[in-house]
């Protein structure tokens, strides 16, 4: 998954059944081969909690709703974990170590205890995305904008809060370039007497993640319209 949402991993029972090994004077439980054969359905009485240290950047809350950058809230009847990554976080697997807790079956033992895994595998938004431009034309000595970026893949959009930028190179070989940091739209001005050709604006585009991608905007640059005074 990518940063920007809650995520949400719940627990699963296999089927199996209890073996004895007469080696080792001990039963054991044997899990079904066919990956497939299992449920979501927990025995009833269970119960789960979170064990061991949170993974570094992380704090558990009593309520998943509203949940802030890197919060988790565990269900303790269902065993649902809800977790909303940081920027931290992201090109990181995450994991949280569940308690589970069985009901007692007679009461001549303890209650059964196992521990299990809730593991997130987080890419890096920049992994994900591929912002590009349509190409632009402007006359020398106008004023013109170009279309927002897209991703490459139309059915994809860029995630709220990207943010762009000029690169400083590209600021200084090209102070008639400038943008909008929130929808990277470029607004071209280049004078009158600008050299007619293509030119490649560098964008540095940056996630809510915080991870980054580079990008440029093609823009034409054609003749001047005439005015008084041209020869």
């Amino acid at each position: 998954a990518e940063y920007g949402s809650v995520l949400t991993s719940r627990p699963y029972v296999q089927h199996g059944s209890l073996q004895f090994d007469s080696n080792r004077n001990k039963w054991y439980f044997a899990q079904d081969s066919d990956a497939a054969q299992k449920v979501e359905s927990l025995p009833p009485g269970m119960h789960f909690e979170l064990k061991g240290q949170l993974p570094a950047g992380v704090v558990q809350v009593g309520s998943k709703d509203n949940l802030r950058d890197g919060q988790v809230y565990l269900d303790k009847t269902s065993g649902e974990v809800s977790f909303r990554p940081a920027p931290q976080h992201h090109g990181q697997t995450v994991e949280f170590t569940v308690g589970t807790v069985f009901q007692a079956s007679t009461t001549c033992r303890a209650q059964l205890r196992e521990e299990t895994v809730a593991s997130f595998s987080l890419v890096k938004q920049s992994d994900v995305y591929d912002p590009v431009y349509t190409d632009t034309s402007v006359q020398a000595g106008t004023t013109k904008q170009s279309e927002a970026p897209r991703d490459k893949d139309a059915a994809k959009t860029l995630p709220a809060g990207t943010k762009f930028e000029i690169t400083e190179e590209g600021k200084r070989a090209h102070p008639w370039a400038t943008i909008n940091p929130e929808t990277g739209v470029i607004t071209f001005t280049p004078s009158r007497h600008i050299e007619l050709k293509d030119y490649y604006i560098p964008v540095t585009v940056t996630y809510p993640d915080t991870s980054t991608d580079t990008t440029s905007a093609k823009v034409t640059i054609t003749k001047a319209p005439l005015q008084k005074g041209d020869f």
